[in-house]
C-alpha cells in the first residue's frame, strides 16, 4: 500500500490513476516537480482519478501524495511521530475538516 505514486505520462495525457485512492480535498499533485493548483491545474475526479487541466507531455512525471491516507498508515502502523506531518498538511488543506482535527487531537 503507498500513498504517493509517480506516473510517467504519455503524450497529451490528461486521467492520471491514483492506486491508492485519495480523499477529496487532501491530495496534492505535482507535474515534473511542481504543486499543481486544484481547481486551476488539474481537478479531483473521483477517489482514484485526477484529471489534468491540459494534457501532459510524453515523459511528464505526476506525483500524487494522498496525505489523508498517508497519516492513517504511518499511525496504524504505529509510527505515530511520522504521522503527524501527514496530519498537519490535512488540518492545513482543511480546517474545517473536523476529523483531520480530530486524528491531531486538536479537535
Amino acid at each position: 500500500f503507498t500513498t504517493q505514486q509517480t506516473t510517467v505520462a504519455t503524450e497529451g495525457q490528461t486521467a492520471v490513476s491514483v492506486d491508492a485512492s485519495y480523499t477529496d480535498g487532501f491530495v496534492d499533485v505535482y507535474l515534473n516537480g511542481v504543486r499543481l493548483i486544484t481547481g486551476v491545474d488539474y481537478t479531483e475526479t473521483n477517489a482514484s482519478t485526477i484529471t489534468l487541466a491540459s494534457g501532459a507531455t510524453a515523459g511528464d512525471e505526476i506525483q500524487t501524495v494522498s496525505w489523508k491516507e498517508l497519516g492513517a498508515l504511518l499511525k496504524q502502523t504505529g509510527r505515530i511521530i511520522e504521522s503527524l506531518i501527514p496530519m498537519q498538511k490535512c488540518a492545513l488543506l482543511a480546517p474545517q475538516d473536523a476529523e483531520a482535527h480530530s486524528n491531531l487531537g486538536t479537535h
